[in-house]
């Protein structure tokens, strides 16, 4: 065992810590384990390896070490043996979400929040980590048809439609930027914005007046951030879906304050907050 080869830990500690982990395993593969049982043998690895850590540190030790995986792979075991008994439990199964991102396990994370959403199919939150992890794969696709099933799922949820929103924008930047390179120097194709069209005509339909207001400030946000880069002026369509959010949002107050007047040709700064 490298821990006690590298002088990480001594050998009463390596029999400690042995001992420890086959007295929690005992416990978690009991009949009468409880949730605690399983959080307290993830505390127990957590607290070993950040003291494994903090040795190898102060020894500056660089070479690999198998010692390094295994509490990772530990970690996701226990994990999983929780979340297999305790499958409707939101928090525990947020809290294996947040250890997957910290120690960089994408694949696990995006097995997890999948699996997630089987039992938490009302969960906004879910959707839109799911989304996200797509996105950050290049699978825009995927991403799109994640975004639309948590709408199907939530259709009154203002942060699914602000981020399905955010995404399309996205999305068509990235594609009028591949244009606008492949142009050469020629003017590019223009790139629709018809689907956020639809996605912004659908959100004002069918939420209601808080919704909406919450909705049209972040599609404010969002249009403004993207009529300020120079792939929005090869977007089709744009202009006009600018003009119809100020049509909206400039009816509405929210806290004391209103969008000032917006016309698309003028310059980035002028979609702001006014008192």
């Amino acid at each position: 065992m490298d821990l006690k080869a590298n002088k990480i830990f001594s050998e009463e500690e390596v029999y400690d810590i042995v001992r420890n982990r086959k007295k929690f395993e005992f416990k978690i593969a009991s009949r009468s384990c409880e949730k605690s049982d399983f959080l307290q043998y993830i505390k127990f690895v957590v607290k070993t390896e950040a003291e494994r850590r903090r040795r190898v540190k102060a020894r500056r030790i660089r070479k690999s070490m198998r010692s390094a995986k295994e509490p990772i792979r530990l970690l996701h075991s226990v994990f999983n043996k929780a979340l297999g008994k305790y499958k409707g439990d939101k928090a525990l199964w947020y809290q294996y979400l947040d250890f997957c991102l910290s120690a960089g396990s994408t694949r696990a994370l995006s097995g997890a929040v999948m699996r997630a959403l089987r039992f938490f199919a009302r969960d906004e939150g879910l959707w839109i980590l799911a989304a996200d992890r797509e996105m950050k794969l290049g699978r825009v696709d995927s991403c799109r048809a994640l975004l639309q099933r948590g709408l199907r799922n939530n259709p009154s949820s203002v942060k699914l439609f602000a981020e399905h929103f955010r995404f399309e924008c996205i999305a068509a930047q990235r594609m009028s930027e591949a244009r606008l390179v492949a142009a050469g120097g020629e003017p590019p194709a223009t790139t629709s914005c018809k689907v956020m069209q639809i996605i912004f005509t659908q959100a004002i339909a069918r939420l209601d007046d808080a919704g909406r207001a919450t909705f049209l400030a972040d599609v404010v946000e969002i249009l403004d951030a993207l009529r300020s880069t120079e792939e929005s002026k090869h977007m089709d369509g744009l202009s006009e879906l600018c003009d119809q959010a100020q049509l909206i949002a400039a009816e509405k107050m929210w806290n004391g304050k209103k969008l000032m007047h917006y016309k698309f040709n003028q310059e980035p700064d002028a979609f702001r907050w006014v008192d």
